[in-house]
């Protein structure tokens, strides 16, 4: 199962994202969704998540550099991408300087879930 916490300020992205993901992942699959960092560590104390999507800006000030630090204590073991519609900035650069798994746009997001569902199913099937 893909249990996957969306953060983003904007809630018809959970909408969208959640088509994607029963597209990719069919029913194995679970979304929530924060639109703020607090509102995220609530449910990442919670639940255990497989993928964690964070949205590089979330509000007028608050980006991917202020928001990962703080949400990197409560994500265990989670694969933690952040998204963004301009991957050109200086802080989105390496995925590894951010302390992240993935940056990527937006725009690649389905061809992103494709390959975490490749790399899923098969540990999946030698269950």
């Amino acid at each position: 199962m893909n249990n996957i916490l969306l953060i983003d300020d904007q809630g018809w992205e959970k909408d969208l994202i959640g088509s994607v993901c029963q597209t990719v992942f069919g029913v194995n699959f679970r979304l929530d969704h924060a639109s703020r960092s607090s509102e995220a560590v609530k449910l990442l104390l919670e639940k255990d998540y497989t993928l964690v999507l964070l949205d590089n800006n979330l509000g007028l000030e608050i980006n991917a550099s202020f928001s990962v630090p703080f949400l990197k204590e409560f994500t265990g073991t989670a694969e933690i991408v952040v998204m963004s519609n301009n991957i050109f900035e200086d802080y989105l650069e390496d995925p590894a300087f951010l302390g992240v798994d993935h940056v990527i746009a937006k725009k690649d997001l389905v061809e992103f879930l494709v390959g975490v569902s490749r790399r899923i199913e098969p540990r999946a099937a030698a269950s």
